[in-house]
């Protein structure tokens, strides 16, 4: 597993991700009234979704099946299992967004 960093001083954040042979383009965003991330991903200029809500232990992008989105998982997660929440104050300091293969998860 690993950690994809998003730097929230940056907001809103666009990152790049190579996975395999394709590159995937995340947007990520913050809603202060409601304290919630939320991500737009893009697979070169194709829009694959927008305003995806990062809910703690949830994969990104999960209601999708679609053969253009990542064969991986992006879950939310607290490794001390202490926050079950991903809002401004827990994001990249006790949860953390984990790219998870499906591999990851056989060896658990």
């Amino acid at each position: 597993m690993e950690i994809i960093s998003i730097d929230k001083t940056q907001l809103p954040y666009k990152t790049t991700i190579r996975l395999g042979k394709t590159s995937f383009t995340f947007v990520f965003q913050y809603n202060l009234i409601a304290d919630l991330f939320t991500v737009d991903l893009m697979k070169g200029d194709e829009i694959l979704a927008i305003g995806e809500p990062l809910i703690y232990g949830t994969p990104l992008f999960g209601n999708f099946y679609d053969e253009r989105f990542p064969k991986c998982a992006f879950i939310p997660f607290d490794p001390s299992e202490k926050v079950t929440r991903v809002g401004w104050h827990e994001l990249g300091e006790s949860v953390f967004l984990y790219l998870v293969w499906p591999e990851d998860i056989e060896n658990v």
